[in-house]
């Protein structure tokens, strides 16, 4: 596809009504970074706090490497997915594992994907549907993912940093009404559990950031479902 559907078809009219974070569970089996991913990387630039996550893929079966794209670029985050059966620093066998083929780390954390309650389609053109099925995926822990990523933008645009770390608050001069992508990056690559080849977070949301809210065991429940 032409990068420039990403850059001017795709991602401004969410931005442009007001999205900071985008969950996207689509991509293409393995690749490399090119002329798409770089144009995801200087849309990010541009509108530095609007968080981008992707699926990692589902191809963990041929090892090492075995990202799809476009889950190589380099400023947002990749997600794979971990079993919910097990413990969840267990790595999904079929979640797609890095580096990616430039040597970098990827995916970037992992989330609830094997199994999880997800949308079922009608499969129908213009048919509706609000039915559920327990499905397995990196499409499925992406958005799990991306939900966690909303409950710590909302814990810097309501101020809540000022709270837990009132020192480093008084001495900043950082505007949190409006968190960077880094920064949202950061703080959940930060606040994860290490697992072989990626990270993943507690059963309750991010390890080092439940208190963020008294209610922060609603991320997930105890199958790992939104």
């Amino acid at each position: 596809s032409d990068p420039s559907e990403y850059s001017i078809e795709m991602f401004p009219p969410a931005y442009d009504n007001g999205a900071k974070i985008g969950s996207h569970s689509w991509g293409i089996t393995l690749g490399r970074y090119g002329a798409e991913e770089a144009d995801m990387d200087d849309y990010v630039y541009a509108h530095d706090d609007f968080l981008l996550l992707f699926a990692a893929s589902n191809d963990g079966d041929f090892g090492p490497t075995s990202l799809g794209g476009p889950s190589f670029f380099k400023n947002g985050v990749t997600v794979g997915a971990a079993d919910t059966a097990l413990p969840l620093t267990t790595l999904a066998s079929f979640s797609s594992r890095g580096p990616t083929p430039d040597g970098r780390i990827k995916p970037d954390v992992v989330g609830p994907g094997n199994p999880v309650q997800s949308c079922e389609a009608s499969l129908k053109p213009s048919v509706m549907s609000c039915r559920l099925m327990m499905d397995s995926g990196t499409s499925m822990a992406t958005p799990a993912v991306a939900g966690t990523a909303i409950r710590v933008r909302q814990f810097f645009t309501d101020g809540l940093h000022a709270t837990y770390a009132p020192a480093g608050f008084s001495h900043s001069a950082y505007d949190a009404s409006s968190p960077s992508a880094a920064l949202l990056k950061a703080v959940l690559v930060s606040s994860t559990t290490p697992v072989e080849f990626g990270y993943t977070f507690g059963r309750h949301g991010p390890k080092n950031l439940t208190e963020f809210y008294a209610d922060s065991s609603c991320c997930f429940d105890a199958g790992g479902a939104v």
